[in-house]
């Protein structure tokens, strides 16, 4: 026969749970993985709306790649952050694993075509995103996304 929990064990319960979160340490909770660190991002078309969205998750994050078809785009973002990892082509980007290992989000802003297909594979790889407009090319890659 199962036995009943009276009010005052319940309340004794939940009372010590409560008490634990509030007078533990601080240092208990930053022990979480990673949780103090500055998040690391990767950027994926470095040229018109590319450059200022790189630029603003660069005001907040800590830029580890750079990825451009475009050289001349590519080169005055990969002079603001000389330790990013540079890349021509996403696709080897996302072929580095040790890179991937260091990435936490990528920015997406590639010709619209290719966004769908950049977003694929960072989220395939376990990393959050941010994409330009428009999100996909047609039905089947929304789809894809989802």
């Amino acid at each position: 026969m199962a036995t009943r929990l009276t009010r005052r064990q319940a309340l004794l319960a939940s009372g010590a749970a409560l008490g634990y979160f509030h007078l533990a340490p601080a240092v208990s909770a930053a022990r979480a993985y990673r949780a103090n660190d500055k998040l690391r991002v990767g950027g994926i078309g470095g040229g018109g709306k590319g450059a200022s969205d790189i630029d603003q998750a660069g005001n907040l994050m800590e830029v580890v790649a750079l990825c451009d078809v475009d050289e001349v785009k590519l080169a005055p973002k990969a002079k603001k952050w000389p330790e990013a990892k540079t890349f021509s082509d996403f696709r080897k980007l996302f072929d580095d694993t040790s890179l991937l290992k260091n990435v936490d989000a990528f920015t997406i802003s590639t010709p619209d075509h290719t966004h769908a297909l950049a977003a694929v594979l960072a989220m395939r790889a376990g990393k959050h995103v941010y994409v330009q407009k428009p999100l996909t090319h047609d039905v089947y890659e929304a789809h894809l996304l989802r």
